[in-house]
């Protein structure tokens, strides 16, 4: 029997005519193509939350802070304001690839993606950092890095210990996941480990959003086509 859930806006024009919302305390995989919108879905989401007063973590493995907020301005997304009102955080797990990064405001720095213990106390110290909010969202761009840079054992195992934690912490979070790269013996288990995925997909000029499922909604929702404006992410109504 379906049993109505707590739904959090996923910050995406027109979503809501293809789902209510996102179930709060849900993780769910984000997976496409490079260049389908898969990134550019986190920011909103997150976005959303932090104008709604929720508090939001990013993890970033493709881009530091300054790059983030140059490209969430692009958006039309104020994201400077939220660090400094301590709503926003960053995982930077990107800078040590030109040995670059400092700490600063808002911002956890990382090793390599090699290093998942620190990885998983940086993850721990922003979430609780935030226990006393009831709704929080996190985004993890790209879960790919990791896969890249450990045996897949090892990350399928972290992820489930990762997901039981935001659960609990009541993290909504999104987990970004490239489409092509991976075995897909490892999809489905990290499909199997989340609580439901969304796709990102390109055909010819046309982009396509699928959501085969996702724990707490009546039923899949099937396939919706989208554009990609100068605001973001606009799914464009049946």
């Amino acid at each position: 029997m379906y049993v109505q859930e707590t739904l959090l806006n996923p910050g995406v024009p027109g979503l809501e005519s293809v789902l209510a919302g996102l179930p709060a305390k849900t993780t769910i995989i984000v997976a496409g193509a490079p260049g389908t919108g898969k990134t550019t879905l986190c920011k909103q989401f997150l976005f959303q939350g932090l104008r709604d007063g929720q508090p939001a973590i990013m993890v970033l493995t493709n881009e530091n802070k300054e790059e983030l907020v140059a490209s969430m301005r692009g958006l039309g997304m104020n994201a400077s304001q939220f660090f400094e009102k301590n709503l926003f955080k960053l995982i930077d797990v990107y800078s040590w690839t030109a040995g670059t990064g400092r700490e600063e405001k808002g911002v956890i720095m990382c090793g390599t993606p090699t290093d998942l213990n620190d990885i998983s106390l940086a993850i721990s110290n922003a979430v609780s950092e935030y226990r006393n909010h009831p709704v929080k969202r996190l985004a993890f761009d790209n879960f790919t890095t990791l896969l890249f840079h450990n045996p897949s054992e090892n990350i399928i195992k972290f992820f489930e210990i990762l997901k039981g934690r935001l659960d609990a912490e009541g993290f909504t979070s999104l987990f970004v996941v490239e489409e092509g790269p991976h075995a897909p013996q490892v999809m489905a288990s990290l499909e199997a480990i989340a609580d439901g995925s969304m796709a990102l997909k390109r055909l010819g000029e046309k982009r396509f959003l699928e959501v085969p499922k996702i724990r707490g909604l009546p039923a899949p929702m099937g396939r919706t086509r989208f554009e990609i404006t100068n605001k973001g992410i606009v799914v464009l109504r049946k």
